[in-house]
């Protein structure tokens, strides 16, 4: 009875009338008394009393309790009369005074067990419980297992291209723009939803790009005005891939124009910054932006990843980001790391096998 839920049913008296033959014979009453071994005489092998035979008109059970279990049907418990559905007698050696009319055989006390549960559940509300749904998810100890080969594998990694929005810096490029241009609380919600995969990304750069409207003049003053910051551990991480001889790449859904004064400051050549393009008239007023740039769209980072890897033939390469556009690269890249050091997005963080808030354990996983 290990996990079944019992409830627990008090009766004054019950009677169950089973339809039998008019011709049976008559039985003498069996009585039991607690604490006395009771066998009925019908299980004993006698003719008169046989199964086949004795097909009961009525049980009477005298004040008694039940606790109904969602396995067996009526359980022994504290001086409890016992039933099951394999027995037509009571099958324990305690029980408390009962009067059994007629005997009771196989098929009859199915029957008897099967009304009594119905009317038990419908009367006091006893329900069973619900089944367990089989949890489809990959357990802790698996994802562990992934992760330490992820682990492995990032010991002899190749290549690494990091995110650069909320990874390589704190901030979300665009939204910061958006503030220097007053236009911050309406491109906000815009970008998260871009970044959770809520909207397709070319059509949300667009329209924040739309509100903002930004110019050259603007954003030439942004640059000098409102440098980035950058992420805790990520010039120590670029600088030990660095040493390694691994090329490090920022592949990012921002613009090119912005990114450039990170690449230089973390030593990375400017060729590897694969990013937007925004597009100026000659007034400097915005433009719009190069749509041709496989980052503008959803995919377009694994574009980027695909090419590196024909290119240069990586087999080792890595992509580290906080959004659904990074979690997308992977594949083409080998392994993806989640990270959520400055924004943690739920649906990057449940799907990564690989997910960490601080890039002090990549470095201390490279020494």
């Amino acid at each position: 009875m290990e996990g079944s839920r019992i409830s627990c049913i008090v009766f004054e008296s019950l009677c169950i009338y089973v339809r039998g033959k008019p011709h049976e014979p008559a039985v003498e009453p069996h009585h039991s008394h607690f604490g006395r071994s009771i066998i009925p005489p019908w299980t004993t092998g006698s003719k008169r009393f046989r199964r086949s035979s004795a097909v009961p008109r009525a049980v009477t059970i005298l004040r008694f309790t039940i606790l109904v279990t969602c396995d067996i049907a009526i359980y022994y418990y504290n001086n409890i009369i016992f039933f099951v559905c394999r027995h037509s007698y009571n099958v324990n050696r305690n029980a408390l005074p009962c009067c059994v009319v007629r005997p009771v055989d196989y098929f009859a006390v199915t029957i008897v067990f099967i009304i009594l549960l119905y009317y038990i559940e419908n009367r006091y509300g006893i329900t069973r419980p619900p089944r367990r749904q089989r949890d489809h998810r990959p357990s802790t100890r698996h994802r562990h297992n992934m992760a330490d080969a992820i682990k492995e594998l990032w010991l002899n990694a190749d290549a690494v291209c990091f995110d650069v929005d909320s990874t390589v810096i704190q901030e979300e490029a665009i939204d910061e723009v958006a503030k220097f241009c007053d236009k911050g609380s309406e491109v906000q919600k815009l970008t998260n939803s871009a970044m959770s995969g809520k909207m397709d990304f070319r059509e949300a750069l667009s329209a924040r790009l739309q509100i903002i409207k930004p110019s050259l003049q603007q954003i030439r003053n942004f640059i000098k005005d409102r440098p980035f910051n950058l992420t805790p551990g990520i010039k120590e991480l670029i600088g030990l891939l660095q040493k390694k001889n691994i090329p490090v790449y920022l592949i990012s859904g921002g613009f090119r124009g912005l990114i450039g004064p990170i690449a230089i400051e973390l030593s990375i050549p400017l060729q590897h910054i694969y990013a937007n393009k925004l597009k100026f008239f000659l007034n400097g007023d915005y433009a719009g932006f190069d749509e041709k740039e496989p980052t503008s769209k959803n995919g377009g980072k694994a574009e980027v990843i695909q090419m590196l890897k024909e290119k240069y033939g990586y087999t080792k390469l890595f992509m580290i980001g906080d959004g659904i556009t990074d979690l997308e690269a992977s594949p083409p890249a080998d392994a993806f790391i989640g990270f959520g050091g400055n924004v943690v997005r739920e649906e990057v963080k449940s799907k990564s096998k690989w997910y960490i808030e601080s890039f002090q354990e990549l470095i201390d996983t490279l020494k």
